[in-house]
């Protein structure tokens, strides 16, 4: 995925929002705050359209 790349350019890779190769998965859907010195870097997804299919990254 791009987002892959682009970690990848910042020398940074996946954690554990990113669990299967889809970014907008694990702990990017979930409620919890997107600062959690745990899961740097962090991503959050909204996937609200198509009937849950389609999700857009809302946070970076």
């Amino acid at each position: 995925a791009a987002i892959n790349a682009i970690l990848g350019r910042w020398g940074r890779t996946a954690s554990a929002w990113n669990i299967s190769g889809e970014p907008c998965t694990g702990t990017a859907l979930d409620s919890g705050d997107i600062v959690n010195p745990n899961v740097n870097p962090g991503l959050k997804c909204v996937c609200s359209d198509d009937n849950a299919t389609t999700c857009h990254i809302t946070q970076l």
